[in-house]
This record gives structure tokens, sequence and C-alpha cells, in this order.
């Protein structure tokens, strides 16, 4: 049987944000497919403010996204993402695995 995906599909958060942070809009919707067991999921994207961040001894001036999963399973996991202004290149990205398990950092020099 088919599968329906309710909202947009973005598995490449390095890229697809582009046309949300370029819109006015505060929070976007879309879907995922979870790639340890090929589950779907809703999740929801929010832009949080701007902030200055550094990476490689230079500043940026970002957009800060939180990207959780939607509804109720949106205590279990958590993301953020700092997009640059100007280019809308993804420089910095920090998450965890899920409840009780260390955060991650991935900082894009390149």
């Amino acid at each position: 049987f088919p599968v329906t995906i309710p909202f947009p599909w973005i598995q490449e958060f390095k890229f697809g944000f582009l046309p949300f942070l370029k819109a006015d809009s505060k929070e976007y919707l879309f879907s995922i497919v979870y790639n340890k067991d090929t589950s779907l999921h809703e999740m929801i994207a929010t832009k949080e403010g701007i902030e200055t961040i550094e990476v490689d001894g230079k500043s940026f001036e970002t957009q800060k996204l939180k990207i959780t999963l939607k509804g109720f399973k949106k205590r279990f996991w958590k993301a953020e993402a700092w997009f640059d202004l100007k280019t809308h290149h993804m420089l910095k990205y920090r998450s965890n695995e899920g409840p009780g398990t260390p955060f991650v950092e991935v900082t894009l020099i390149k």
C-alpha cells in the first residue's frame, strides 16, 4: 500500500531549508525518513532568532533554527542549526540521538 507523506520531504538539512529560510514564516512543517528503520516522521522547524557565531575565526550573522519532532514526540529529540544570513549555508548543527544521549555538534567550515 502507498505511503502518504503529509508535508514536504526534507532529508538533507544542509540545503533542504532554503525556501523556509527565504520566507517570512516562523515555522515550517516537513517530513523525514529515519535512516535506521525507514520510518516516516513529521517534523517542525522554528526560526529562533538571529545570532552571531564564530566559525574558524570568522564571525557570521546567522538564522538559528530549532528542529523537533511534531507533537508529543518533540520531547524526545531536538536539533539546532545555524544558517548564514547572506548565503543560507548551514554553518553549525547540534543534535542528540534521544533522551539521555550526548549532543553532537558539527561545524561546517568549507
